[in-house]
């Protein structure tokens, strides 16, 4: 009997393991993730509009950034203010493999990504040391020691004026410059938004799937309270390591698609502000959701570059600062920021993720109650 109850409890134990490890475990969830696939290809080639598609590819690239800044922050808890440094690595390791070598897409990317990640690595062996106020400060370091890095290392960045690159982006017979479906060929940048929303949608399900594993566990164990986490046999400086290395890799694809989407990169762009940014997504779209920073980069990225293109539309907003009164369309993406970021701790702590999260709730509420009075009418 002992030995029949511990078998059938071991058997309940690894079916709801093996069901929480599902990537889809309702239909909803199925029907869900099918959309988003079709959305993947459907949404870029469907838009004519350049200014649309633009944005559409700058959101993916927003999103794969964010993605690896949610893995270390959101999910680790590592505060990290340089997240720009890792983006800048990856453009320029991008530019050099590709760019100067000729080597094609994939072979570039995984090289923006793996030196990323070993960069972010190394730096954490030493960094991650630090916590709270003192590791912001370090990682708030490592903008600037970058934008001094590319500057005066001329012979990879151009220094500071910057130069231009030229990455392959073909796969065999697929050019990502120009596909063609039948006898429709679409534009470089629906062809890219399709390229850039498959790779932030891989990032997307890898990142979902790191967090459902062991190793995801530890970092919320982590970052929850550490010193319990290390009591209960969860490798402190390990995960954390790791999850800055992971975080670090997926923000060095992020940057190697912003190099090759503009076709050209600046020691100065990858600045405190593109920092900013990248917290400003993960906030807004909610740390330590899935989702989250999807949301995030939506919000983040398509709100400054509406301003500038609608500026003299919205009131009190200006296209230049000797245009009369107002304030000008740079500042006022930065007060959207700001408004954004304010608004979400105040009102919606978990961001735009928990914000939906308690409206389903609330909606269930809703729904039971009717169901319960319908019930108790009927009963009469």
């Amino acid at each position: 009997m002992a030995f029949t109850m511990e078998t059938t409890s071991r058997d309940l134990r690894s079916a709801t393991v093996e069901r929480e490890l599902r990537l889809c475990r309702t239909p909803a969830q199925r029907v869900g993730l099918t959309l988003l696939l079709i959305a993947v290809v459907a949404v870029p080639l469907s838009v004519g509009s350049p200014f649309l598609s633009t944005l559409i590819t700058l959101v993916a690239i927003g999103t794969v950034g964010a993605i690896g800044l949610n893995l270390s922050m959101g999910y680790a808890g590592q505060i990290s203010l340089g997240h720009g440094f890792f983006l800048a690595v990856g453009a320029y390791t991008a530019a050099k493999v590709g760019g100067d070598w000729g080597l094609p897409l994939p072979v570039w990317l995984i090289a923006a990504a793996a030196v990323s990640g070993l960069v972010g690595m190394v730096i954490g062996l030493f960094a991650l040391r630090l916590r709270g106020t003192y590791l912001a400060i370090v990682s708030l370091g490592l903008v600037f020691f970058g934008i001094y890095l590319f500057n005066n290392w001329t012979s990879l960045s151009g220094g500071v004026n910057g130069r231009s690159f030229d990455l392959p982006v073909s796969i065999g017979s697929v050019d990502f410059t120009g596909l063609a479906i039948g006898s429709q060929v679409y534009t470089r940048e629906q062809s890219l938004g399709v390229l850039y929303w498959i790779v932030a949608a891989l990032c997307l399900l890898l990142a979902h799937n790191i967090v459902r594993s062991g190793f995801g566990r530890a970092m919320l164990a982590v970052r929850e309270q550490d010193i319990a986490a290390e009591v209960l046999g969860v490798r402190l400086f390990r995960t954390k390591v790791a999850a800055l290395a992971a975080g670090s890799a997926m923000g060095g694809v992020a940057g190697a698609l912003l190099v090759n989407e503009l076709r050209y990169a600046l020691p100065s762009g990858f600045d405190l502000n593109m920092s900013i940014q990248y917290v400003a997504m993960i906030v807004i779209g909610g740390m330590g959701t899935t989702y989250g920073p999807l949301l995030g980069a939506a919000f983040v990225t398509a709100f400054p570059q509406l301003i500038n293109r609608y500026a003299d539309q919205i009131p009190f907003v200006k296209s230049t600062t000797s245009s009369g009164f107002g304030i000008t369309k740079d500042n006022a993406g930065l007060l959207v920021y700001a408004v954004l970021i304010i608004v979400t701790l105040l009102v919606a702590p978990g961001g735009l993720s928990g914000l939906g999260a308690r409206l389903r709730q609330l909606l269930h509420r809703v729904t039971s109650r009717r169901r319960d009075r319908t019930a108790k009418a009927t009963s009469k």
